[in-house]
């Protein structure tokens, strides 16, 4: 059973479709006969009938599952944000085929650098690393990228 609500967003979405002549889609809410959340992908389309008159055709795409994975996903980010930056720890995440690198402001701020203009790359840590240090770190993390390392 759908409510008033509902049936309003699914007349609506067909006016939409007849007023326009072109697909229309919305993802919607309902709720099962026992009450739970269900969440619908929801597409629309003109249909000629026999008689040539402008009909809507449909298809819905239940997503519950996916917009509560999508849900999860972003409350665990946000308690993984908040820990790291209550710790004071810098992020790096070097993209190995272009040699970007993404970190965060607490990265840039413990080597010295505003969060808002500071860039990354695989070269600029490289040659930040001491003298004496670098072939032998740089080594490995190549040997590592070759696949040459466990991890």
């Amino acid at each position: 059973e759908i409510s008033p609500q509902q049936g309003d967003q699914r007349r609506a979405l067909d006016q939409e479709v007849l007023e326009t002549g072109r697909a229309a889609s919305r993802v919607m809410v309902s709720r099962s006969a026992r009450g739970e959340r269900r969440v619908w992908h929801t597409v629309k389309f003109p249909l000629a009938g026999t008689s040539g008159e402008l009909l809507v055709a449909g298809l819905a795409t239940e997503i519950t599952g996916l917009v509560e994975a999508q849900d999860a996903l972003r409350e665990s980010e946000e308690r993984l944000r908040l820990a790291v930056r209550a710790g004071g720890h810098g992020l790096w995440d070097l993209d190995l085929r272009t040699g970007a690198a993404e970190v965060n402001e607490e990265y840039s701020r413990m080597l010295g650098h505003d969060p808002a203009t500071f860039v990354e790359t695989n070269a600029a840590w490289r040659d930040r690393l001491h003298p004496d240090d670098r072939d032998r770190a740089y080594g490995t993390h190549e040997a590592y990228v070759r696949g040459e390392l466990g991890t």
